[in-house]
């Protein structure tokens, strides 16, 4: 190994860290891609990525720019950015690259593997930056054109050694993998259970390290425990994904999500993305009767899906079954103890229960946390309503002021009659 003096780049700054192997040669190099929101310094990977034999690379984006403009303090754009992974690769005598990533991480190490035909391994990624609905809709902060807008071209022209992993749970992360494995011979797992952030769900399985181990190993990843079917039936995450679409709209067709989740359902009975896009469906055309069992099976074995956790809350508060609306909600909140939400939807359950003291506590935790969330106002300006109208009505009736007894009036005294 070269001196310090010797390296291309410095071991550390704001958005790279690198572990070399002292005086390690013929290792594998490996480079792992941070997700959103990473303050400077911090990296995704870290702990389990430094146990690896192998040297070892970690980058932050700096911003939710999704490596479209390579990596602050390392390289200045992708090119650089690859033109500095290849000197290191020389300079510390590896024996060949690999790329892992999650969610935007995922993105880049897709991007960035296949221009250096590197071995890829990336979780819950974008195919097509900026599709709606998708996380780098949602997030992606970048003003200037984009590199690399399009994985799909990408990966057709380069074929990388891609394998990818995603959770059934995930519609967007599901229709992406699907349309990456039709472009090229690409290796895709799907995880029952599983919703966007993988990484997180595999490590508390103890998957995740033995993923890696096999990764830098050059063996195929691959396992049957846990993996489903969602992205080899047919048609199932094309059309969950045209269900997601048209729930998502402003003013959705209800009858049109139900339609596209039964169609992808009747490819796949068990798909747990699209039993939750019926029950949704089924809960906002009021057919509560109906969403109840749809939601709850499509919750077996989920703890932490807030939010279908939160229609299903909804929908048994509509059904009688508000003990159990405010079981869930309690539930969320001693998982999430500040998800706003949760406290608007116990707040909701508690005002169906006629408790209105309760149900305005929780609406003025929501309001706290978030002071300007229009609707969370409105519900506290109507629960206040309600209780300033519950409070009046219990007010007891002001009593008919008593007026004083007329005096009877006095006759005069008669006359006596005339002697004669």
């Amino acid at each position: 190994m070269r001196s310090l003096s010797k390296y291309p780049t410095s071991l550390s700054g704001p958005c790279h860290h690198i572990l070399p192997l002292d005086g390690e040669a013929d290792r594998p190099l490996i480079v792992f891609f941070g997700a959103k929101d990473l303050d400077e310094g911090a990296f995704n990977f870290f702990q389990v990525g430094r146990e690896l034999e192998a040297h070892r690379f970690f980058f932050n984006n700096g911003e939710n720019h999704w490596y479209q403009y390579g990596i602050p303090g390392f390289g200045d754009s992708p090119e650089a950015v690859v033109i500095q992974l290849l000197l290191w690769k020389e300079a510390l005598g590896a024996s060949k690259i690999y790329m892992v990533g999650t969610s935007m991480g995922g993105y880049g190490a897709i991007h960035y593997g296949c221009l250096l035909n590197a071995g890829i391994l990336a979780f819950s990624t974008d195919a097509v930056l900026q599709r709606s609905p998708s996380q780098s809709r949602r997030f992606f902060t970048g003003t200037k054109p984009a590199t690399c807008p399009d994985l799909r071209a990408l990966v057709a022209k380069h074929k990388p050694d891609l394998t990818l992993v995603v959770g059934e749970r995930d519609v967007p992360d599901l229709y992406s993998a699907w349309e990456l494995c039709r472009t090229a011979s690409v290796r895709a797992i799907s995880m029952i259970g599983a919703g966007h952030i993988m990484p997180s769900f595999l490590s508390r399985q103890a998957r995740l390290g033995p993923m890696l181990r096999q990764l830098i190993k050059g063996q195929k990843i691959s396992y049957n425990v846990g993996s489903g079917s969602a992205l080899t039936a047919e048609g199932y995450a094309k059309k969950s994904f045209a269900a997601l679409r048209a729930a998502r709209k402003k003013g959705p067709d209800w009858s049109a999500v139900e339609q596209h989740a039964r169609e992808a359902l009747q490819t796949y009975p068990n798909g747990e993305a699209a039993q939750v896009l019926l029950g949704e469906a089924l809960l906002r055309q009021d057919r509560h009767a109906e969403a109840v069992p749809v939601l709850s099976q499509a919750l077996v074995g989920q703890t932490e899906d807030f939010d279908t956790l939160l229609l299903l809350s909804l929908v048994l508060r509509r059904t009688q079954g508000i003990e159990r609306a405010k079981a869930i909600c309690h539930g969320i909140l001693d998982k999430r103890p500040g998800y706003a939400k949760a406290l608007v939807a116990l707040a909701l359950t508690y005002v169906a229960d006629q408790n209105l003291e309760a149900a305005r506590t929780y609406i003025m935790k929501a309001v706290r946390i978030q002071p300007d969330n229009a609707t969370f106002r409105k519900h506290l300006e109507r629960i206040e309503g309600k209780l300033l109208a519950a409070k009046t009505a219990a007010k007891p009736a002001a009593k008919p002021a008593v007026k004083p007894a007329a005096k009877p009036a006095v006759k005069p005294a008669a006359k006596p009659a005339a002697e004669p």
